[in-house]
């Protein structure tokens, strides 16, 4: 009878171990970071589930949206927009933005009015609850070309949306033209992102 009592006790230290060491995995794995649209790396955080940025210029004006989730409820954004001069130099094309949130999430999107073609870049930095990480995006702009117009006809419509959309289902082609221009995002791909945005850009919702 005493084996029997040993043995079970035995048994019980090695599955509550196990149980121990499972959950102090579970609490160190670090939340999964969603990558932002353009690919740049960003640190991971304890505080921070998801965050993200897409950037892109068009028609004369910068877009930038972004997304920010927490598991606390503290939450800030500063942004800044740049044109690279000379090949050389960053300089400022507006004035810094900035958004701060108490719930556990942060999400907006803005534009700044850009001047002729170039490079553009922004960077967004996210702060949370102490715990800062920055974002960087760049845009190359071109002023003769109308991101977003598949059919080449000088505006942005529905149409434009409806054609990039069914693009991206693989239900028409394009030629090589019409996907560099219809790849508004520049992220290499034409999806139903792109269709979106062309879709508020015929509404002059962007």
């Amino acid at each position: 009878m005493k084996k029997i009592v040993c043995l079970f006790l035995i048994l019980t230290l090695i599955f509550s171990a196990c149980v121990t060491a499972n959950a102090q995995e579970t609490v160190s794995e670090k939340p999964s970071i969603v990558e932002p649209t353009t690919g740049v790396d960003i640190p991971q955080t304890s505080s921070t589930q998801n965050i993200s940025i897409t950037f892109f210029v068009s028609n004369g004006k910068s877009h930038v949206s972004y997304f920010c989730a927490a598991n606390v409820n503290d939450i800030s954004v500063n942004a800044v927009f740049e044109k690279k001069t000379l090949g050389l130099f960053w300089v400022n094309i507006g004035d810094e933005y900035q958004q701060k949130t108490d719930k556990k999430y942060l999400s907006g999107s803005y534009s700044v009015p850009v001047d002729g073609s170039g490079e553009y870049r922004v960077t967004v930095r996210f702060n949370v609850a102490g715990e800062k990480m920055k974002l960087s995006s760049v845009y190359e702009y071109n002023e003769n070309i109308l991101m977003g117009d598949a059919n080449s006809d000088g505006i942005i419509t529905s149409n434009d949306a409806r054609m990039i959309l069914r693009f991206s289902a693989k239900l028409q082609k394009f030629s090589n033209e019409q996907k560099k221009i219809c790849d508004i995002n520049k992220n290499g791909t034409i999806t139903a992102a792109d269709a979106r945005v062309a879709l508020k850009m015929s509404a002059k919702l962007i």
